[in-house]
């Protein structure tokens, strides 16, 4: 009996994205770094302004954010693929953001625009796709500015790129940028699929993707391969070694017992600790109590034989003296 062909699901990539960054704010800040070479400071804090997704003809094309991070702000646009009137979009959403949050003025007769870090991501690129953007601005009294805006391409990075510079977000999608599987690639894709699953894996384990959006990811990426071997025809899904089937998905089930296991016992540890110190306080306590009441004692005791207060603390220091030293 013939199998029937299954049908691809249809995701949106730049919302997918979008939306989780703006879930985790070290996320963001991870992303941020490693897409644009940055130090970030992880303390930071993660503003989002504005995000918009822009539409042709019913179908997605851009989606734009503005996220302030700490005093600085970003213009991170998501391409679906590259169109020929990129740069003049990608400039004219920039200065309506900046524009709209980093715009003062100083009296009647004078404004500061303060424009935001842009970048382009291609999640789908061709051979023609811009690997940057630049914008050449004349103004009427001669003065020329010249703004190169670094554009990133999905299908130049690597499995090994994508973990390094903390990508995952865009890194989920990494599976489309390859054409249609057959015989002559289906092993390399299957390859890269183990290894984009497998660097997912160490990176929620490392805590640089949180668990519940790595669970997504993984999601994303089961999806993307299914929807490539629906749009390969019937001879794929005949081979031996099913991608699907070979893959070591990760258990976040089992990610989460493990989780909740090394949270009990490192809090048995830190519970033994803090009982000792507060132990130890205790015992000190104890002791300079003890040995207040013991001192308050053989005070009275000289005192009632007829010494003074001062003859009494001083025959009391001695002895003390005496004790520490023979001890």
């Amino acid at each position: 009996m013939e199998r029937e062909k299954r049908q691809p699901n249809h995701l949106s990539f730049n919302d997918l994205t979008k939306m989780m960054l703006k879930r985790d704010d070290m996320l963001t800040i991870r992303f941020l770094g490693g897409l644009l070479d940055e130090e970030i400071s992880p303390d930071a804090k993660v503003v989002w302004l504005d995000t918009q997704t822009h539409l042709d003809g019913g179908k997605i094309i851009i989606s734009d954010s503005f996220p302030r991070v700490g005093e600085k702000m970003y213009a991170i646009e998501v391409e679906q693929a590259g169109y020929d009137n990129m740069a003049v979009r990608v400039f004219r959403y920039t200065v309506e953001g900046a524009m709209q949050h980093d715009m003062a003025s100083e009296g009647k007769g004078e404004i500061f625009v303060t424009f935001p870090h842009p970048c382009v991501v291609f999640l789908s690129s061709t051979r023609n796709t811009p690997r940057e953007l630049k914008w050449n601005l004349a103004f009427h009294d001669g003065q020329e500015i010249t703004l190169n805006v670094p554009a990133v391409l999905l299908a130049d990075m690597s499995v090994e790129e994508i973990a390094r510079r903390n990508l995952f977000p865009i890194g989920q999608f990494y599976l489309r940028t390859f054409g249609k599987i057959g015989e002559r690639n289906y092993e390399a894709f299957r390859e890269q699929a183990k290894s984009l699953v497998a660097a997912l894996k160490t990176a929620v384990k490392c805590g640089l993707v949180p668990s519940y959006l790595g669970a997504e990811m993984q999601n994303t990426i089961r999806q993307t391969i299914e929807n490539k071997l629906a749009l390969s025809g019937m001879e794929v899904f005949d081979m031996p070694d099913n991608i699907l089937e070979t893959i070591e998905w990760i258990d976040f089930q089992q990610e989460l017992d493990d989780a909740k296991e090394e949270g009990i016992e490192e809090g048995i540890e830190k519970g033994i600790e803090k009982g000792i110190e507060k132990g130890i306080e205790k015992g000190i306590v104890i002791g300079e109590d003890n040995g207040v009441a013991l001192s308050i004692d053989r005070l009275g005791e000289l005192l009632e034989s007829g010494h003074t207060f001062e003859e009494a603390s001083k025959i009391l220091l001695q002895e003390r003296a005496e004790k520490a030293s023979a001890s």
